[in-house]
């Protein structure tokens, strides 16, 4: 699909193949050409305030709990930003600092660390300590921090992460809130992203850095449309990184990580050439966290469509079904098998109906 017209500049390998570095300037191409989609306007609808609001009012509606921006002072940098979070009892739970500008020498990923986890001892609530932190485009002389889609995404996720940290106390640190089985982690944060792939809510979410106004209507119809333009590629790539970390703590002492790429690549990637002179794995940050487990991302993301599924079917911003998921799923932390916690909520067996159903396959 993506190859039927090619930008004037780019052309294909000889055996027809994309080369690996004009795919984002032609996935980008093609939703402008066929579709009229330019992800440059379309962040003009996501200034950063309004939409960090939106989130949190998102997050206050479903999970139960109340933000507040406080004054904070004494930080690493004057960017940072101090949130209080309150439970649905009024009572103090924790706080997250918001740290979401790049700066020189800064982490340049996106990621939530956890500072000081949620404990419930002796029928004591401690305040828990979060970090998210991001890299998204700073406010200009004559247009406020614009976020594009994949920044909101990625807020969501980080901020889904944060929910866990907060929710999830437990009488010993070390199964509190994300501290779960590492092939789970990514269930919470990835299911929460899907938010962004509902109509209503992207109407919530969306408000024009100058006019106020919602995106309009046939966007958001055409961005749903298009969710699964690229799907195939995106499990391809899944796949290969799953299988890549797999293969590299395998046994033995001795390896050849270059070959061990390239014939992953090769093996599981059609439509998309292989980079002879690019080390990807020197790159791949989640190997030295991860390690063998990184195949938990698209694991936890059959979990977590299917718990989104039968979230929509009570709604999106329903409190009672956001309380259940909070005490069946995040209130365990890592203190129970994250099985029972998905039979738990859904009061069944979890299954990849929604995963595949989502991926555009019956």
């Amino acid at each position: 699909m993506l190859t039927e017209t090619l930008p004037e500049s780019v052309t294909l390998t000889a055996d027809g193949k994309i080369k690996p570095w004009d795919l984002g300037f032609i996935k980008s191409e093609y939703k402008k050409n066929k579709y009229a989609i330019d992800e440059r306007k379309i962040a003009e609808y996501f200034p950063m305030k309004q939409t960090v609001d939106q989130l949190l009012d998102i997050y206050h509606q479903f999970l139960g709990v109340d933000f507040e921006v406080v004054n904070g002072h004494d930080f690493w940098h004057e960017d940072v930003q101090l949130v209080a979070v309150k439970n649905r009892q009024g009572n103090q739970i924790g706080y997250l600092l918001l740290d979401l500008y790049p700066r020189p020498g800064k982490y340049s990923h996106a990621a939530h660390v956890t500072i000081y986890p949620a404990l419930d001892k002796d029928d004591e609530r401690k305040i828990a300590v979060s970090l998210v932190m991001a890299n998204f485009p700073k406010p200009t002389p004559d247009k406020p921090a614009l976020l594009q889609r994949n920044d909101v995404n990625t807020f969501f996720h980080e901020f889904g992460h944060a929910m866990h940290a907060m929710l999830g106390a437990t009488s010993l640190a070390s199964f509190s809130g994300t501290s779960v089985k590492r092939d789970f982690v990514e269930m919470p944060s990835q299911m929460l992203e899907e938010w962004l792939q509902d109509k209503d809510m992207l109407k919530k979410v969306s408000h024009h850095y100058q006019t106020g106004e919602s995106l309009p209507d046939d966007i958001i119809d055409t961005l749903i449309e298009l969710k699964n333009l690229t799907t195939g590629l995106f499990v391809q790539r899944q796949g290969f990184l799953a299988n890549l970390a797999l293969a590299y703590f395998k046994e033995g002492a001795i390896k050849d990580p270059y070959a061990i790429e390239k014939k992953l690549y090769e093996t599981l990637t059609q439509g998309v050439a292989f980079d002879s002179e690019y080390r990807m794995y020197t790159a791949f940050g989640h190997l030295t966290g991860y390690a063998a487990k990184y195949y938990g991302y698209l694991w936890s993301k059959v979990f977590a469509l299917d718990l989104f599924d039968t979230i929509k079917q009570h709604g999106l911003l329903d409190g009672a079904i956001g309380q259940r998921y909070v005490n069946a799923v995040l209130a365990k932390g890592g203190s129970q098998d994250p099985n029972e916690l998905l039979v738990a909520f859904l009061g069944r067996e979890p299954n990849d109906t929604a995963f595949l159903k989502d991926l555009g396959l019956s």
